[in-house]
């Protein structure tokens, strides 16, 4: 089995495909890089905005138990928005710039799977969002709900888009190599060697080298035949 990758690495239609896959490798790392720049630079926005989307549906209850001084109300509205894995604390104030409450969670165990390509990408620092609370439809400002998240665990998807592609272009690039390669061996090496072996001689006295590739051989067995047409003549 050695002997025979030995063998193939040697053909031209092998370097041939290699240096075609070289090629799509280069141009797919640049396209790869391309499309998760773009997909950083959106899931940034995402987890800047990412607080108060969660908050959106709940302002409403929020700004009710703020007007009211309810902590009990808060305490819980807080716990249920906490429930969300990427946020570290829920903070409810009400306009006298009392806390009606606080709510901090443990960190998640996602964020230190994170591999080290992955928090290159992503900043480690939390992001912290500030939602006004409205009584509608006075207009009445009754104090502010505040959201710490943690990107990493927020952007857990992005990572997996990220090295999805990364593995796909691999995997592209292989499948590349290995069909390139048959098809280089059937359109080109056999055809080679089928023309070399109409012209190899075995008679004595033919000098021999190292044959490296198919092209090597063709033009060892033309050598051996002009030789053996010299010497008929």
């Amino acid at each position: 089995m050695t002997a025979l990758l030995r063998k193939m690495s040697t053909r031209v239609s092998f370097k041939q495909a290699r240096l075609a896959v070289l090629v799509a490798v280069i141009l797919g790392s640049a396209g790869v890089a391309v499309q998760v720049w773009f997909d950083l630079d959106h899931e940034r926005a995402r987890i800047e905005n990412f607080g108060a989307q969660i908050l959106a549906p709940m302002a409403g209850s929020f700004s009710r138990a703020a007007f009211r001084l309810d902590e009990v109300v808060a305490a819980e509205l807080a716990r249920g928005v906490a429930e969300e894995p990427s946020v570290l604390k829920v903070r409810v104030v009400d306009d006298f710039g009392d806390v009606l409450t606080s709510v901090d969670t443990a960190p998640s165990t996602q964020a230190t799977q994170a591999t080290p390509f992955f928090s290159f990408l992503v900043s480690g620092t939390p992001v912290v969002s500030r939602v006004p609370l409205v009584v509608r439809p006075e207009n009445l400002a009754v104090g502010f709900v505040e959201v710490t998240v943690d990107p990493n665990v927020a952007a857990a998807a992005f990572s997996r888009r990220t090295w999805l592609a990364i593995l796909s272009g691999v995997a592209k690039s292989t499948g590349l190599a290995l069909i390139l390669t048959l098809l280089f061996h059937l359109t080109v090496t056999r055809r080679v060697e089928a023309i070399a072996a109409r012209y190899s001689s075995d008679q004595a006295g033919v000098p021999t080298h190292p044959r490296s590739d198919e092209l090597d051989e063709l033009d060892h067995a033309l050598q051996g035949w002009d030789r053996e047409r010299a010497r008929l003549s």
